[in-house]
């Protein structure tokens, strides 16, 4: 039970009287994670005679890295495009492609080229 004991769910519609119908059941292992569980009368809805239940967890979150985003409109062209000639030309010249192997090698080459270029012209 995460709603502690004694604390009312329900005020009847024409009694007026309070009474605890309604429970929180959690397993073991979520239980240290509660922070707090508690009604809350004042957020009641209209024409019902539930009081809404507030829980609050504590969960561990993995952060993900934030990542630098490039500015590609802050670049000299110019000098991108000569930074890029001169990474093609050292590379394999071209051929004609006749295995997979041979597919995969010139496209690493192109790849590795424009990322080394990008890295090292654009901001």
């Amino acid at each position: 039970m995460a709603l502690p004991k004694g604390i009312p769910t329900l005020q009847h519609m024409r009694s007026k009287h309070y009474s605890r119908p309604d429970n929180l059941f959690c397993s073991p292992d979520l239980q240290d994670s509660i922070i707090k569980c508690d009604v809350v009368a004042s957020l009641r809805p209209t024409c019902t005679d539930h009081f809404p239940i507030v829980t609050l967890l504590t969960i561990p979150q993995a952060h993900t890295p934030t990542t630098t985003n490039l500015n590609f409109r802050d670049v000299d062209w110019e000098v991108f495009r000569k930074a890029l000639k001169e990474k093609l030309a050292s590379i394999p010249d071209p051929e004609a492609i006749s295995t997979g192997e041979q597919l995969e090698a010139a496209c690493d080459n192109l790849t590795s080229s424009i990322q080394a270029t990008i890295a090292s012209c654009v901001k």
